[in-house]
């Protein structure tokens, strides 16, 4: 669960580049995280706590992205990505690209953009 916990976290911060997941357990992790809102709870909290202090180059291009204020973006940026990945818009490929290269893929933009 804590490895879990981790990975989810690393693919809503988007900070953390050595998280190894394969795309087995990402979807499967899916309903199991459905079923526990004090794990997404705890989750947007460490978010957003990452997401504010992230390079300010990083967060205006999500901002840019996601169609969002710079100020709102922690909580807009973390609940976007935890709402696509519990409804399975995510894919792995796009979580792959975000967290191991901070790249925004067209799919992953598409996710944030949704509201």
């Amino acid at each position: 669960m804590k490895f879990m916990r981790l990975c989810i976290l690393a693919a809503l911060a988007a900070s953390l580049s050595g998280c190894v997941l394969n795309e087995q357990t990402f979807n499967a992790n899916r309903s199991t995280l459905r079923q526990r809102p004090d794990v997404q709870a705890r989750g947007l909290s460490s978010c957003e706590s990452k997401i504010k202090y992230a390079h300010i180059e990083f967060k205006r291009r999500a901002a840019t992205f996601i169609r969002a204020d710079l100020q709102d973006l922690p909580q807009t940026l973390c609940r976007r990505m935890l709402n696509g990945y519990l409804s399975g818009r995510m894919q792995y490929s796009d979580f792959k690209a975000l967290t191991t290269g901070q790249k925004f893929t067209p799919g992953m933009i598409q996710v944030l953009r949704t509201k």
